[in-house]
């Protein structure tokens, strides 16, 4: 499995299973809050395994290899910073109505503007190689917070938006 363990990762701290790449087998994405990256202690990270028909897989045997995402990942939207905990939630859900499942991640202290531990949630969507960040097949991913002129409420200290996440069976708006 990619990444390393390091004391106080926190792997499993969330779960969230979904079909991730449309084989009609269930993915699995690990919450890894308390993973470095980098020099950034606690940045966080989720490890995504894929089903097959021998079950969960890290590398190939009919399934894609194992995938860590992380705010350093180049086209995911934001910074990796130290205690931002990036995974601390994790829910999956078909966002998008593609008939595959999409990850919403929780970012709960990560800082917007001036805000500190304003919070965020980085969604991903799936394609038929998995998750995706950049739009190859379906959206790029996406960062939502109270920043955003959309989402109710303003953006204000230690509201940790994304603290808690769920998942849906079904279409988000039906």
């Amino acid at each position: 499995m990619k990444g390393g363990a390091e004391t106080y990762d926190v792997f499993g701290r969330s779960l969230a299973a979904g079909d991730f790449n449309g084989d009609n087998r269930a993915d699995l994405a690990v919450g890894v809050p308390g993973e470095g990256i980098g020099g950034a202690q606690d940045a966080g990270a989720v490890n995504v395994l894929y089903g097959s028909g021998l079950g969960l897989q890290s590398t190939g045997a009919g399934a894609p290899d194992d995938q860590v995402w992380s705010q350093a990942n180049p086209t995911v939207e934001g910074w990796a910073e130290k205690q931002d905990f990036l995974g601390w939630s994790v829910g999956a859900g078909d966002f998008n109505g593609d008939s595959r499942a999409d990850l919403a991640v929780g970012v709960p202290f990560e800082d917007i503007g001036g805000a500190q531990d304003a919070g965020a949630v980085n969604v991903l969507y799936g394609s038929g190689l998995g998750l995706q960040s950049v739009g190859f097949v379906g959206p790029d991913d996406q960062v939502w917070s109270q920043a955003d002129p959309t989402v109710e409420g303003g953006v204000k200290d230690w509201e940790r938006f994304g603290l808690a996440l769920w998942s849906s069976p079904g279409f988000v708006d039906g």
